[in-house]
């Protein structure tokens, strides 16, 4: 019935069938995963949060989808370290377990290279762009974005004898 009610877009409805299924089965992590879905569209992103959270602790069988929907819900909020955190496990375990969901997976190498970009990681940033521009579909952003971070990394080098990092270099 909750698959009903989320297809027809009442998601009032679609939340109460929920929770009654993930009563009935707690440690079902598809019950916490349409749960937290439910929660989403209702902006009950604290909820969603904590039901996408539960699902990965239990034992995520869709392949890392609880994770990838907390780090997507930590990206919306802003709470990028979070985010990265979540990306950099689902990356961890989906490699782990021989999993490749391509369009995934791009999306979260992309967010950790532009993470470390920012944070001036150089070293991990470059780690992870060069992942990306195995996707074919957004090679040439994601080969911009070394360039970028190569220029960065070069440029740390320059200026005053300071590397990257910071450190005079003698």
């Amino acid at each position: 019935l909750g698959q009903t009610y989320e297809l027809l877009k009442m998601h009032h409805y679609c939340l109460y069938y929920f929770k009654q299924a993930q009563e009935l089965r707690p440690s079902d992590s598809r019950m916490l995963v349409a749960l937290g879905e439910s929660y989403e569209k209702l902006d009950k992103l604290q909820d969603a949060k904590k039901c996408f959270w539960k699902a990965y602790c239990v034992g995520d069988i869709e392949g890392g989808i609880a994770l990838l929907r907390l780090a997507d819900l930590y990206k919306k909020t802003s709470e990028v370290d979070q985010a990265a955190a979540a990306y950099d496990q689902y990356i961890k375990d989906t490699e782990e377990a021989g999993i490749s969901d391509r369009d995934e997976q791009s999306v979260a190498y992309r967010f950790l290279a532009n993470y470390y970009n920012d944070k001036n990681l150089l070293d991990e940033a470059y780690e992870f762009a060069t992942k990306c521009t195995e996707f074919a579909d957004t090679r040439e952003e994601d080969k911009a974005l070394l360039k970028a971070i190569a220029s960065k990394r070069g440029a740390g080098m320059d200026g005053g004898g300071m590397n990257a990092s910071g450190m005079e270099v003698t």
